[in-house]
């Protein structure tokens, strides 16, 4: 499905047209690798636009929120803004209980994380880097990550919500049931261990 495609259903969803919701939920689901977002395939795909993406679509239509970022500057994709809305609301739904919480720590976003981390390299790493890097960075991973950084479930949850999804600390805090001062000991640890995995491969972080 092409950008204009794309648009186009979006633009229909907002008029109320139900026969894009099928389309468009299947179209975001197969771009968000995300265990928290709800396969169609299972869900009604009518329950899971309207009570998710058509709110959160007409909601940014009517300006009520615009189409900006953590920044105020404007989103480059509609589409990826939708995707980050998305997470966050069903994160929200799935915070039942900490006994919950913690088993989904134990299985939580590693590879979906990196997959996320991966497709968005450019927006992370430094504008002059080699793509070709990030393409050895994916196969060194496996060997080189748990060197310099322990693979632990939460620094990796929550530098996906800060350095993909634009979240704030305290936002953060909130979801994962933390203290601010342990999520920012996360997002320092995780990274410190990122810059050295970045290094090998031959780019930096800004």
């Amino acid at each position: 499905m092409n950008r204009e495609e794309v648009n186009e259903l979006l633009e229909r969803t907002a008029r109320g047209d139900k026969e894009a919701y099928g389309p468009i939920s299947q179209y975001l689901y197969s771009k968000s690798r995300s265990k928290y977002f709800p396969n169609p395939a299972v869900v009604d795909p009518d329950v899971l636009v309207q009570e998710t993406l058509l709110k959160l679509f007409l909601k940014c239509e009517r300006e009520e929120t615009k189409w900006v970022d953590k920044e105020n500057k404007p989103v480059k994709s509609k589409v990826d803004y939708l995707l980050g809305m998305l997470e966050y609301t069903y994160r929200e739904l799935r915070k039942e209980s900490k006994q919950n919480r913690k088993q989904q720590a134990e299985e939580d976003l590693s590879a979906p994380f990196w997959s996320q981390f991966y497709a968005r390299s450019e927006e992370i790493a430094a504008p002059n880097s080699d793509p070709s890097a990030f393409a050895e960075a994916n196969e060194l991973e496996v060997l080189i990550w748990e060197e310099y950084n322990p693979s632990h479930p939460r620094w990796k949850e929550a530098a996906l919500f800060h350095y993909v999804w634009g979240l704030s600390v305290a936002e953060i805090a909130e979801i994962m049931d933390a203290k601010l001062n342990t999520v920012k000991s996360w997002l320092r640890r995780w990274r410190k261990g990122l810059k050295e995995f970045l290094k090998l491969c031959g780019t930096s972080l800004h």
